[in-house]
């Protein structure tokens, strides 16, 4: 059994709220990351989707984060 500490980190979108999701993220921490960067995909290409955090109220349980800019992948960023 896997006991990692864990924390939902909600993922919103200003612009696409349809984008708007819940993820499941290792919490080895006393606060909650600041920024997030999360591999993803933009129109076929892997990107870094960055999140800022916006709200702490409920941690360790959660964080809320608002999503803030798209980084182009390379390979060389994969190495």
């Amino acid at each position: 059994m896997d006991t990692t500490p864990m924390f939902r980190a909600v993922l919103l979108h200003a612009n696409d709220t349809s984008r708007d999701t819940v993820v499941l993220l290792e919490n080895h921490a006393p606060a909650p990351p600041t920024r997030l960067r999360l591999p993803g995909e933009f129109a076929g290409a892997a990107v870094f989707d960055v999140y800022e955090l916006a709200d702490d109220d409920e941690w360790p349980e959660q964080a809320v984060y608002w999503h803030v800019e798209i980084i182009p992948r390379t390979t060389a960023d994969l190495t």
